[in-house]
C-alpha cells in the first residue's frame, strides 16, 4: 500500500445519510476505504440539525453523530462532542479528513487541531 501503509485509521468528518452533495461525494470514498480494510470512523451532524434532508436509513456501525451545523446551539445538543474525536485519536486513528468546512463547528475543531 505504499504511503497508505502508515494509516491506522481514518476519521472522516462529513455530512452522512442526507440528500446533499457532500454525502454523495463522501459515500464512495468511505465505501472504498472500508472495502480496502481501513478502519473508518465517520463523524457527522446530529439528525436534529441536518445538512439537507435526512435519509430514512439506519447509520452504519462506523458512524457517530456528534455535532451541530456550524457549531450553532440547538436545544440540549452539544455543539461538538470532542470526546469522540479524542477517543478515536487514542485508538490509533491518525488521519483526519474534513469535508465542507463551512458546515462544521470550526471554533471547536480549531481547539483540537490548532492552526
Amino acid at each position: 500500500m505504499g504511503i497508505f501503509s502508515e494509516i491506522e485509521g481514518i476519521i472522516f468528518m462529513t455530512s452522512w445519510n442526507t440528500d446533499g452533495g457532500v454525502f454523495r461525494h463522501a459515500l464512495p470514498i468511505v465505501d472504498w476505504m472500508v472495502k480496502k480494510g481501513y478502519r473508518v470512523k465517520v463523524l457527522t451532524h446530529y439528525r436534529e440539525t441536518p445538512h439537507g434532508f435526512n435519509l430514512n436509513v439506519e447509520d452504519e456501525e462506523f458512524v457517530e453523530r456528534c455535532y451541530t451545523l456550524q457549531g450553532k446551539r440547538k436545544d440540549e445538543l452539544r455543539t461538538l462532542n470532542t470526546e469522540i474525536i479524542f477517543d478515536a485519536l487514542k485508538e490509533g486513528y491518525n488521519l483526519f479528513v474534513a469535508e465542507d468546512l463551512g458546515m462544521l463547528p470550526m471554533e471547536e475543531l480549531l481547539e483540537i487541531f490548532p492552526r
